[in-house]
């Protein structure tokens, strides 16, 4: 098959997984903060993966940027993991404000 390299979208057949970092994904997340020339962001991070290959990667504290495989079509891929960086915190904020208001048990 034919690829443009410079497309933003990932193919049709291409699998798309979004998660968070897991320990055997250090090496990876390395390679795609040299391929950026940035440092690794420290802490959790909610990843793309597309078709078994990690290709993207955001702090799901702060507001720094992705770090995103400037070879491959990521742009929706960072997209997704916005979305889900703003899902996982309104759910801890969520989590945190119940558990606030919630009475002590004996």
């Amino acid at each position: 098959m034919l690829r443009n390299w410079n497309a933003t979208t990932p193919a049709l057949d291409e699998a798309v997984v979004i998660r968070l970092r897991r320990a055997g994904d250090e090496r990876a997340l390395a390679e795609l903060a040299q391929l950026e020339s940035r440092p690794l962001p420290e802490g959790p991070l909610v990843v793309a993966e597309l078709d078994g290959s990690l290709v993207a990667a955001l702090p799901l504290a702060g507001r720094e940027p992705a770090l995103a495989d400037p070879f491959r079509p990521t742009r929706e891929l960072v997209g997704l993991l916005e979305v889900r960086r703003r899902q996982l915190r309104t759910g801890v904020a969520r989590r945190a404000r119940v558990a606030l208001r919630a009475p002590a048990r004996a």
